[in-house]
């Protein structure tokens, strides 16, 4: 009954605390809020799905959350 989707891409720049402990969160946007929300403004049908595909290319990249901290003026909860 679910997406067909792997994975979900969550837009809400407030977080989304009632998905705490009922998903595991792998990854977190801390730069280019913009490519998510030119996503989330895509076409979609009476379920919700896009109408046509998002493709996308992913980058993983391992940073310390020290770094993190200090480029993005990010604080950990």
């Amino acid at each position: 009954e679910s997406s067909g989707s792997q994975f979900y891409i969550v837009e809400n720049h407030q977080g989304t605390p009632q998905l705490d402990e009922a998903y595991t969160v792998y990854g977190q946007v801390i730069d280019g809020l913009d490519v998510i929300d030119k996503i989330a403004a895509q076409p979609v049908d009476g379920r919700n799905r896009p109408l046509s595909d998002v493709k996308m290319t992913v980058k993983v990249e391992e940073v310390k959350k020290k770094k993190i901290a200090k480029k993005y003026r990010y604080t950990y909860p």
